[in-house]
């Protein structure tokens, strides 16, 4: 095991040489997710609608309610407001 050195503020550094090992099944493809191969997976802009609270707070509800619940809600934000990813 290598010996981990002392750094200046007293808290042990990690080593200068890192250890790799075979994990093969780690690399291996994965399926993709249920949501994905049904296109159940929608993008939006956070920056937007979700990150930050203020006057938009009803707007960013109407799209959770849109995408959500399709069948039930149609406020218009759909194309604008939000899409479905499709899987490239």
């Amino acid at each position: 095991m290598p010996k981990t050195a002392k750094s200046s503020d007293g808290f042990a550094a990690l080593p200068r040489k890192s250890v790799a090992y075979d994990a093969p099944e780690a690399y291996l493809p994965q399926p993709p997710l249920l949501p994905v191969q049904e296109g159940r997976v929608v993008m939006t802009d956070g920056n937007h609608y979700f990150n930050r609270p203020g006057p938009r707070v009803v707007e960013s509800a109407e799209i959770l309610a849109e995408f959500l619940h399709p069948g039930r809600f149609d406020f218009g934000s759909y194309g604008h407001g939000w899409q479905y990813w499709e899987n490239a």
